[in-house]
């Protein structure tokens, strides 16, 4: 991305610098996100009941999966 100067010249918008500190901080958000999903899906796994309610069983109660029938769904 560069900012444009009416006689031709073009400056960079951001230095180098900068973008690679923005670079970084975009990967270990990708990290933490992995790290946040792969937790929900082991606190999903851990609190599987076979009575829960999902779309390969059907039952009247509500599900006992910690994180509620999305638990539940994918826990199964």
């Amino acid at each position: 991305m560069a900012l444009f100067f009416g006689e031709g010249s073009m400056l960079p918008l951001a230095g180098s610098e900068i973008r690679e500190a923005l670079t970084r901080r975009l990967v270990e958000l990708w990290g933490v996100g992995f790290l946040v999903v792969g937790l929900l899906l082991g606190l999903a796994l851990i609190s599987y009941d076979v009575g829960d309610p999902s779309h390969f069983s059907a039952s009247g109660v509500a599900p006992r999966n910690w994180l509620g029938w999305v638990g539940a769904v994918v826990a199964d």
